[in-house]
């Protein structure tokens, strides 16, 4: 890459990030999630 190529790609990038929101989304850890999920959803399940 040479300057200009570069130059190009951080104001591209910082236009991006002008009209965009960046989020940060961890993880969850543990089971607790998926158990609560698949307990609401045990009862669709019966019927079929």
């Amino acid at each position: 890459m040479n300057v200009v190529d570069i130059r190009n790609l951080f104001i591209v990038g910082e236009a991006a990030l002008r009209r965009f929101i960046l989020m940060s989304i961890k993880c969850p850890e543990g089971n607790d999630d998926v158990d609560k999920f698949l307990g609401k959803t045990k009862y669709l399940n019966e019927g079929v």
